[in-house]
């Protein structure tokens, strides 16, 4: 148990960092792009793209929509079309295909479970559930399953797949091993 919990910490001490990053590298290009644009509270949007960082999936949509409109009011339609496209482009480089790549990496959670768990904590705990989905399902992870070890059974199928990767070397290396003895009997 003690060995879960460690591990939990660790990984979502991993998990806060990685989004950190690549948070505030989404709001630095968000407010370059307001600043550019001129749209009134360029900052507050940028802070609102850095914050919604943390939730998985949506928070792009959260982001995205109060910018959107105070784009439109400010600047017209093509201030509008230029942040939908900038935030659409960011979310689908950064968001979408980098981010998730480190981070389920990283913390050893499938993309499929990232977005059920937000779903999930969301429904159970609102705003907060979503914020904090990923940490409360590293623990709930620690607790049903990390801790368990008859459970480990389940760990490749929530995204957990160092000891299968770690087992094919094994066999790869013990086959070409074999096969090295093979050909010098030979």
């Amino acid at each position: 148990m003690v060995e879960a919990l460690s591990n939990f910490a660790k990984l979502s001490r991993s998990f806060m960092v990685m989004t950190t990053i690549f948070g505030a590298i989404v709001a630095v290009l968000s407010l370059i792009l307001l600043l550019v644009l001129e749209v009134p509270g360029e900052g507050l949007w940028a802070l609102l793209a850095f914050v919604c960082g943390y939730i998985p999936f949506i928070g792009f949509w959260i982001s995205l929509v109060p910018a959107a409109i105070m784009a439109l009011l400010a600047g017209g339609l093509p201030a509008f079309i230029a942040v939908v496209a900038f935030y659409g482009v960011i979310n689908s480089l950064i968001q979408s295909i980098i981010q998730p790549k480190f981070v389920s990496g990283t913390v050893n959670l499938n993309m499929t479970l990232t977005f059920l768990s937000v779903i999930f904590w969301s429904e159970l705990l609102g705003p907060l559930g979503a914020l904090m989905a990923v940490p409360l399902s590293l623990f709930a992870r620690a607790i049903l399953v990390d801790s368990h070890p008859q459970s480990a059974w389940l760990r490749p199928f929530i995204g957990d797949v160092n000891e299968p990767k770690q087992m094919l070397q094994e066999q790869r290396a013990a086959a070409k091993t074999e096969k090295l003895k093979r050909k010098t009997a030979t």
